[in-house]
């Protein structure tokens, strides 16, 4: 008979995993803001003197406001590859810098409480993946919305982006709910009282 693992096992292995998939999207964010700087730049050239975009192939709706979005948002993104943006902003919004704390926990432990907690630190990271994905979508959104494309708002844009720096700082997001609501009704969730 096969036992399968538990819960808590899997997720206690997720939480290894965690900090190498925040640094994978960390690598391609970089990449991913070398790319908007670039088609930046091209994008002013392609605007700014016509009959150029003959040199450059694609099909392209560029503008000069996009093209400084892109150049904008290719900085957010390269700021984002070493997590100062995401730092700067939780620091401004909550306070506290969550990313030191969150990255560098340790994934062992034996006994059950040390397992429930590694356990909600792993959800907690996987809260962190998130938000910084909906970080990451938002300023994708910002440069499709300068570009003109008419299917993106600027209240999904915000969403994204509020969204993901509430995922990113859960902690922070429950304490501030548990202080709204009076009980500490979230702590039955997190391993911090």
């Amino acid at each position: 008979m096969q036992s399968t693992p538990d819960l808590m096992a899997i997720l206690v292995n997720i939480g290894r995993m965690i900090p190498d998939i925040i640094m994978l999207m960390q690598v391609c964010s970089g990449f991913v803001g070398l790319f908007m700087i670039g088609t930046g730049i091209i994008d002013f050239v392609v605007v700014n003197s016509p009959g150029s975009e003959k040199h450059f192939a694609g099909a392209r709706s560029a503008s000069n406001v996009g093209a400084i979005f892109k150049l904008i948002f290719g900085g957010f993104f390269m700021s984002l590859a070493t997590l100062q943006m995401v730092g700067i902003l939780s620091r401004s919004i909550t306070g506290d810098y969550v990313n030191s704390r969150m990255l560098s926990y340790n994934a062992g432990g034996g006994t059950l409480e040390e397992q429930r907690q590694l356990a909600t630190l792993a959800l907690l990271g996987i809260m962190q993946v998130v938000g910084f994905s909906a970080v990451f979508r938002s300023g994708l959104l910002f440069v499709d919305r300068a570009n003109g494309k008419q299917n993106v708002t600027i209240g999904k844009t915000m969403l994204f982006l509020i969204g993901g720096l509430l995922a990113w700082n859960f902690k922070w997001t429950t304490d501030v709910i548990n202080n709204q609501l009076g009980y500490n009704i979230i702590a039955l969730f997190t391993p911090w009282q």
